[in-house]
């Protein structure tokens, strides 16, 4: 009987990506980054690493010390090599500081939260001021104050009339 053996690393990057794209993201970036040049290069694709849900591991109880050790590694190693290419995350309450705080995520637009107990979701939505500025006139400002660089959604309540004109003025283009 003839054995052969082929080594992961001959197989070309649209096989092995192909491949990747079977598994969590997650999975591939805990699994692959550090391991070696090629493969850490194809896990820091934008592919692995633009949406990322890391739910997952802080609500997998089954093995505390285990799931922390991932959590530890990547805050302190994997995302802030990827930070740039994020532009979604998933997660619990018990993950958003501790994620939110590790670095600049230049392309983040979506946060979705898992809120798995109700009393703490009844908590957060019924905060009144949360999400809340304290309210600014738009007129007494010059017209380079106002401008969107990575705004992808803006709601934006007005006090006045004026305050209507000056937004219909272009000030915020």
């Amino acid at each position: 009987m003839n054995h052969s053996t082929v080594n992961i690393l001959t197989l070309c990057d649209e096989i092995l990506v192909a491949i990747f794209n079977k598994l969590n993201n997650i999975d591939v970036l805990h699994s692959l980054i550090g391991v070696n040049r090629e493969l850490d290069r194809l896990a820091r694709d934008i592919t692995f690493t633009q949406s990322l849900d890391l739910v997952a591991i802080s609500s997998n109880k089954d093995n505390d010390s285990r799931n922390n050790s991932i959590l530890d590694r990547f805050c302190f190693d994997i995302l802030p090599r990827i930070q740039h290419n994020i532009d979604c995350l998933t997660l619990d309450l018990l993950l958003m500081d501790r994620i939110l705080r590790i670095g600049h995520y230049s392309k983040l637009h979506k946060i979705n939260l898992v809120i798995f107990q109700l009393e703490m979701a009844s908590r957060i939505l019924n905060v009144k001021n949360m999400f809340l500025f304290s309210p600014i006139s738009l007129i007494d400002l010059p017209s380079t104050t106002c401008y969107s660089s990575n705004i992808v959604y803006l709601n934006v309540s007005l006090r006045n009339f004026d305050d209507c004109v000056c937004l219909l003025d272009e000030r915020l283009s």
